[in-house]
């Protein structure tokens, strides 16, 4: 059930390419945009940063206003394409603009992402007491392997908790009304599908990224276009599996 998922999602996406491009191309590029004006300092490394906020050189108003930006943006295109899909509202040049279900959806993946907080916290806790005694000098030795096991105990369940509450999030960009709690009720007895889902969508993300580690010279124009296109695919088809688990748990529509 899980591959079912995540392959209609990207069926919903590249088999209605047209639609999704209609949803998404033009905010995309004023993003593109912004960020390579404004907010450069959204490419740079964690030392780069550092650097530039030491010698004071780091463009706070750029970055706000990118950051400003990118969520408006952001939060049009989502309500767009869940609209798009689920009521197939046609956009035009963009998608119709909705405030007050932007804002809702806002509103509702804040109280989402608070209540991740504490399962974080929780399993943060957990993972550095487990971890500890049972790698020992591994942790030092084999910093990398630390790395990921802490991860996978950490924001693995983070995750299963955030992709089940945000399945209500189609929801919200229909109407208002719609509790926080509606994904998390629909999708109940569905937590193994929902950790395939997390899992397969965190494997296809690093294998979308690994060029700009592995292939490409940093910050060079192909690393620039790949990571832009490859986002670019990240964000349609994560709102898609929303949009997927929407319709399938709480609208009960079959997956084809």
């Amino acid at each position: 059930m899980s591959w079912q998922i995540f392959v209609h999602s990207v069926r919903q996406v590249f088999g209605n390419l047209e639609g999704a491009l209609r949803v998404s191309a033009v905010l995309t590029i004023a993003q593109i945009v912004v960020t390579l004006t404004l907010g450069r300092a959204l490419l740079a490394d964690q030392a780069t940063l550092q650097t530039m906020m030491l010698e004071g050189n780091f463009d706070w108003a750029g970055y706000a206003i990118t950051t400003l930006v990118l969520v408006l943006s952001g939060l049009w295109i989502a309500v767009g394409w869940h609209r798009y899909v689920l009521t197939n509202e046609q956009p035009g040049f963009v998608p119709k603009l909705r405030f007050d279900r932007m804002m809702g959806y806002f509103g509702k993946s804040i109280l989402i992402g608070l209540l991740i907080v504490p399962v974080a916290m929780v399993t943060g806790l957990i993972a550095g007491l487990a971890l500890v005694p049972l790698l020992g000098d591994a942790m030092v030795s084999q910093p990398v392997l630390a790395m990921v096991l802490f991860g996978l105990l950490v924001y693995l369940p983070a995750g299963i908790v955030a992709m089940r509450l945000s399945a209500a999030l189609p929801g919200v960009a229909l109407q208002a009304g719609v509790s926080v709690f509606a994904g998390w009720k629909a999708t109940e007895g569905q937590t193994g599908t929902i950790v395939g889902v997390v899992l397969i969508s965190i494997v296809g993300s690093g294998l979308l990224m690994l060029p700009t580690l592995f292939v490409f010279v940093p910050m060079s124009l192909p690393a620039l276009i790949w990571q832009f296109v490859m986002q670019w695919v990240m964000v349609m088809v994560g709102v898609s599996i929303l949009t997927t688990l929407y319709g399938h748990y709480v609208e009960g529509r079959p997956l084809v």
